[in-house]
């Protein structure tokens, strides 16, 4: 969690959602994994049960390669 203040200084890269939290609807929310913690076990993707609203093969966690995830 973090203001809209702190968002506006993020990277453009940098994923987000507006709370559902009452209270805090003018705040910002992220969910991510460290990419220097991940083992490549792949079990967050598997029990993730949450799909993308624009491509139904993807859910909101997919593996992709560390070095493309460092750059941004």
């Amino acid at each position: 969690m973090y203001s809209t203040e702190a968002a506006a200084n993020a990277p453009e890269t940098l994923q987000w959602a507006k709370p559902k939290w009452k209270g805090m609807e003018q705040d910002r929310y992220t969910l991510q994994i460290a990419p220097e913690d991940c083992t490549g076990c792949a079990v967050c993707v598997e029990i993730c049960p949450v799909k993308s609203k624009s491509d139904a093969s993807k859910k909101a966690i997919n593996m992709v390669s560390q070095p493309e995830i460092r750059e941004s």
